[in-house]
C-alpha cells in the first residue's frame, strides 16, 4: 500500500463531495450578481444569452459532472494506491556498505589494480580473438606489448 497516493485519492473524494452539493447555490449567486438580479427570469436569461453565457441549469450540470469525474478519479487513484506495491529505488544506498571502500594503500602505488587492468586486458584479447576480430598473429603482438608493459 501508497499511503501518500491514498491520501490524494481521499483528498479528491472529499473535496468533490461538498463541492458537488453546493455548487448549485454557488453558480446561481455569481449569475444573480452578474446580472443584477433573479437570474431565472426570461428577461435575465435572455441577458446570458447574449453574452453567450450557457443557462443556469446547463452550467450547473456541466459542474455537477466535473466533481462527479474529481470524485470517480478519487476513488481510482485509492484503489491504485491500496494496490501498489512499495518498490526498492534502484540506487538505494545499503546500510551495511558504504559507497566507496577506500584502500589502505595509495592507489598510485597499489600494483594490485594495475595487475589486475592487464589480466582484465588479457581477457579482452582473448575474447576479441574468440570473436574473430583479431588474427592469432595480432594476439601474440597485441599479447607480447601487454607483457611488456608489465615488467
Amino acid at each position: 500500500m501508497r499511503l501518500n497516493i491514498v491520501i490524494i485519492g481521499l483528498a479528491c473524494l472529499f473535496s468533490a463531495i461538498p463541492a458537488y452539493i453546493k455548487i448549485p447555490g454557488l453558480i446561481t449567486d455569481e449569475m444573480n450578481i452578474l446580472t443584477g438580479g433573479n437570474a431565472v427570469s426570461l428577461s435575465r436569461s435572455y441577458l446570458l444569452e447574449q453574452m453567450h453565457i450557457p443557462p443556469i441549469d446547463m452550467m450547473v450540470a456541466i459542474a455537477q459532472y466535473s466533481f462527479v469525474g474529481l470524485a470517480v478519479a478519487g476513488v481510482v487513484i485509492i484503489i491504485v494506491g491500496l494496490v501498489a506495491k512499495k518498490h526498492k529505488t534502484q540506487f538505494a544506498k545499503s546500510k551495511t556498505q558504504p559507497y566507496f571502500v577506500k584502500s589502505k594503500t595509495d592507489p598510485y602505488l597499489d600494483t594490485t589494480n594495475e595487475q589486475q587492468e592487464k589480466s582484465s586486458a588479457l581477457d579482452i584479447l582473448q575474447e576479441r580473438l574468440a570473436r574473430g576480430e583479431i588474427s592469432s598473429k595480432e594476439f601474440q603482438n597485441l599479447k607480447k606489448l601487454l607483457e611488456e608493459e608489465k615488467h
